[in-house]
């Protein structure tokens, strides 16, 4: 079983130093060990930070208050398998499964993941009466 990776800690380069890209980010960073050496590779975002990270922080909020999945990466799982955001895969005994797709920054562009959210929000509304948008991230 492979190691379950840490969640990505998003940090804005402000006033020669880095800060936190959100609320969801500095309870990340602050959760940090003191004197932790951290990789840190540099990457450009065209796609909004601050709306992907609401997002996050919503699903996670989600979780805590209605316990419905252990836990928000589940939680974008099964959003994006009912929402039909999936890719057909080959089992070793030849059935054909669907398994979700990704919504990664370099597979969704900003248009796409925006009706993605917006869907996502509605589900979340409808399903759970919550509003997974509500919390602001930046």
């Amino acid at each position: 079983m492979a190691k379950r990776e840490a969640p990505a800690l998003f940090m804005r380069v402000a006033h020669g130093g880095l800060v936190p890209s959100s609320p969801y980010d500095a309870e990340l960073f602050s959760a940090l060990p003191k004197g932790v050496d951290l990789e840190i590779v540099a990457k450009h975002r065209k796609r909004s930070l601050p709306q992907l990270r609401a997002y996050w922080a919503g699903l996670h909020a989600t979780v805590k208050a209605t316990e419905c999945y252990p836990s928000a990466e589940h939680l974008h799982e099964a959003i994006k398998f009912h929402l039909g955001y999936t890719k057909p895969l080959k089992t070793v005994t030849g059935q054909t499964v669907h398994v979700p797709d990704s919504a990664a920054f370099d597979a969704m562009d900003a248009n796409e993941f925006k009706t993605f959210l917006d869907r996502a929000q509605k589900l979340c509304l409808e399903t759970y009466g919550l509003d997974i948008m509500e919390r602001e991230a930046a």
